[in-house]
């Protein structure tokens, strides 16, 4: 059991060197929010989905990722963490 919680968090690791390494691209202004999102989409996220597979799917670890999407979500759409806003606002699909 702590070898997969080992893992899980090598894997958890990797996926956020991966955004910081996508957010050099994410500050950049000659990219659109649409390019910006689907390569947020194409690479973390399926990254994320692919990695997870391994994981012991549990309330906790759900949670996680969500807040894990939804802050990368915000950084990529330049929202601050006090502009309060929920989930479903922030949501691309929606945008």
């Amino acid at each position: 059991m702590e070898m997969l919680k080992q893992i899980s968090t090598l894997d958890w690791q990797k996926q956020q060197q991966s955004f910081d390494d996508l957010t050099t691209c994410g500050d950049s202004s000659k990219l659109s929010l649409k390019i910006k999102l689907d390569l947020y989409t194409s690479l973390i996220v399926s990254t994320a989905i692919y990695a997870s597979e391994t994981w012991k799917s549990t309330a906790r670890i759900r949670q996680q990722l969500d807040v894990y999407h939804q802050r990368n979500l915000q950084k990529i759409l330049g929202i601050a963490w006090n502009d309060h806003m929920t989930n479903m606002e922030v949501d691309p699909v929606r945008i």
